[in-house]
C-alpha cells in the first residue's frame, strides 16, 4: 500500500471514529441513557442552529452536536458554517435513514481557509441524515485550539449541480459536486470509470437511474472505479464529489465513459483500448 492510499485509508478511519464517537454518548461511570432522536423536516425553508463545542471533553450534547435533517427526495443544499473562538468550523453527514443509509453514504466537509466556508452538499435520497459538527482539525488530525470554541450553521435549499453530458473523456476539479448525464449510446450499457486524478483525500461517486437513487462508492488517490449503466434507463446520471478533503486545494477526477456490449466476448465498443484512446484524444 502506498503512502497517499495508506492516507486516505487513515482519514476514512479517523472520519467514522469522529462519527461514532459524537453520536455516542459519554458519562463518567454508568452507560448514559439512549437519546432520542429528533427530526427537522428540510423542504424549502432554511434551518439555522448554532452552539458550542469543546473538542477535547468528548462530551456529546444531543442538541448542539448534531442536526438531524429528513427530507422527501434528493435534495441539494447550501450549507454555510461560521466559527468563533477558534474555531474551525466542519461536519461529517451521514445517512440515519432510507436508501443512502442502506449505501453507508457519508461525507466529511469542513473550512479550508479559516473559521468560516459554504459548502453544497446533495443529499441523494429521501430519508433522515445527522450533521455531525466538529472543528476541521479533529477531522484531519492536525493540532487543536485549546478550549472552547462556538459555531453558527445554515442550512438553505438551492439548485442542484448543473447537469452536463458526459463526454468520452472529462476531466477537471471536484470542489464542488459535478453531475453527469449518461448519454444513451444504442448499445446495452455504458461503461463510466471514475479515476482520482490527485489531491489529499477521497471520492465519492452517485448513481442514479430514472432519477433514483441506486448507489455510492468511494475512491482513493491513485485509484479508479468502474460503473456499468444500462441503456434503457432514460435518465441515468453520475454525481462525482469530495467524500473528503484533508488538504487546501480540490480534488481533481478524470471521468471516461464507453460504450460496452455483453456479447460473450464482452469488450468496450471500439476494442479494449478504447478507454485510453478516449483520453488520448480529448488530450488528456
Amino acid at each position: 500500500m502506498d503512502k497517499q492510499t495508506l492516507r486516505s485509508f487513515m482519514g476514512l478511519l479517523v472520519l467514522a471514529g469522529v462519527v461514532a464517537l459524537r453520536l455516542t454518548p459519554r458519562s463518567g461511570g454508568d452507560a448514559a441513557p439512549a437519546v432520542m432522536k429528533s427530526y427537522t423536516h428540510f423542504s424549502q425553508q432554511s434551518v439555522h442552529r448554532r452552539g458550542c463545542l469543546d473538542p477535547a471533553s468528548r462530551e456529546l450534547n444531543e442538541d448542539v452536536d448534531v442536526v438531524r435533517l429528513s427530507v422527501d427526495e434528493e435534495t441539494t443544499l447550501l450549507v454555510t458554517m461560521h466559527g468563533y473562538d477558534g474555531l474551525e468550523p466542519g461536519f461529517v453527514v451521514t445517512a440515519d435513514q432510507g436508501a443512502a443509509a442502506q449505501q453507508s453514504w457519508m461525507r466529511e466537509v469542513g473550512s479550508r481557509t479559516g473559521d468560516a466556508f459554504s459548502a453544497t452538499v446533495v443529499l441523494p435520497a429521501a430519508g433522515s441524515y445527522a450533521f455531525v459538527i466538529a472543528d476541521r482539525r479533529e477531522l484531519t488530525g492536525d493540532e487543536m485550539a485549546a478550549g472552547r470554541g462556538c459555531f453558527t450553521v445554515d442550512f438553505k435549499p438551492t439548485a442542484p449541480p448543473p447537469l452536463q453530458v458526459l463526454p468520452l473523456a472529462w476531466r477537471g476539479t471536484v470542489g464542488t459536486p459535478i453531475a453527469f448525464s449518461v448519454p444513451r449510446r444504442g448499445r446495452d450499457l455504458t461503461l463510466v470509470e471514475v479515476n482520482h486524478a490527485g489531491g489529499d483525500g477521497v471520492l465519492l461517486v452517485s448513481v442514479f437511474e430514472d432519477k433514483e437513487y441506486v448507489r455510492s462508492l468511494t475512491i482513493a488517490e491513485k485509484h479508479n472505479a468502474r460503473v456499468m449503466v444500462s441503456s434503457r434507463f432514460v435518465n441515468a446520471r453520475i454525481l462525482v464529489e469530495e467524500a473528503a478533503n484533508w488538504g487546501r486545494e480540490p480534488l481533481r477526477a478524470m471521468v471516461r465513459a464507453v460504450p460496452y456490449s455483453i456479447a460473450p466476448d464482452a469488450q468496450p465498443i471500439g476494442g479494449p483500448d478504447r478507454l485510453a484512446s478516449a483520453a488520448e484524444e480529448a488530450g488528456l
